[in-house]
């Protein structure tokens, strides 16, 4: 690739954009990560799970400290079973209810500030986050703050702290139920020719062998099934009525008013207002 800066050219092979990305974007991001598990510019330790080692947080035992806990990216359930990339693109929700749990029950620590940052996730991971934050909220304060976005399972880790503050210009919400995408293929004609040229004729067709009633449901192939399209709302009405009760056990807003809103995205100011949230400010 060949480039020109006034009457200066020059040319990057593949590689070396390569190795010029890394530099510029992946090798702050990971010397940022290690700077953030010390200390941040008030003096507040920063303690973060990463995938395959413990984390480790010995502050002074003369020395109360403010632990911070960062939720960020899409809530996984748990760190089981993947690789040590996902811990730098998501949050875990198991061991993360597991570190505040611990930093709850650690005496050298004065309170816990739980910064979320994320689009939401699965139910179970998120519902750790909030028993962690709800475990830990019986012996000292934790408090929640929504740096940019705390959507859907953001919502449902967050409610359990003690006081929760966001960024002015914070988006919150998203209480609803994501339920998966159903596929149906009908009636398929291959276009154009085959996969070594021959020409094709006719129709893609399947059919779904199983057993069990509604075993074949969200397969593209298997036939139209109500009633188990039916009973999987259902599930995901039930869901997001526990959802909406789990929001309104810890915040004061009636479910009637989070049925109102529906799933949208609130502004912090109408988070506010709403009683999501308590308080406006910029950390």
């Amino acid at each position: 690739m060949e480039f020109s800066f006034g009457e200066l050219q020059f040319s990057l092979t593949p590689w070396a954009i390569i190795a010029v990305a890394f530099a510029l974007f992946i090798v702050p991001r990971l010397l940022s990560r290690k700077a953030r598990k010390k200390k941040d510019s008030l003096g507040r330790a920063e303690v973060q799970y990463t995938l395959g080692s413990e984390h480790t947080f010995k502050p002074s035992p003369n020395k109360k400290t403010i632990a911070i806990v960062d939720v960020r990216g899409p809530i996984l359930t748990s760190a089981s079973g993947f690789s040590g990339m996902a811990s730098r693109v998501g949050c875990f929700g198991v061991e993360t209810g597991q570190l505040i749990r611990e930093l709850g029950e650690n005496d050298s620590v004065q309170g816990i500030l739980v910064r979320f940052s994320t689009p939401g996730g699965t139910v179970i991971g998120s519902e750790e986050i909030c028993d962690g934050i709800v475990s830990a909220t019986a012996r000292k304060p934790v408090v929640a703050y929504v740096q940019d976005l705390s959507a859907s399972g953001g919502v449902m880790g967050m409610v359990g702290a003690n006081h929760i503050v966001a960024h002015p210009s914070s988006m919150i919400g998203s209480i609803g139920v994501l339920g998966p995408m159903l596929k149906r293929y009908r009636d398929i004609t291959s276009l154009g020719s085959g996969l070594f040229g021959e020409q094709v004729t006719g129709k893609v067709t399947g059919k779904v062998l199983y057993a069990g009633e509604g075993k074949a449901f969200g397969h593209p192939f298997a036939e139209d099934d109500q009633d188990t399209e039916d009973y999987f709302q259902a599930l995901l009405n039930k869901t997001y009525e526990k959802f909406k009760a789990h929001v309104s056990g810890h915040r004061p807003v009636p479910p009637h008013a989070l049925h109102e809103i529906g799933a949208r995205i609130l502004l912090a100011e109408e988070a506010k207002q709403l009683k999501l949230i308590d308080e406006l400010a910029l950390w």
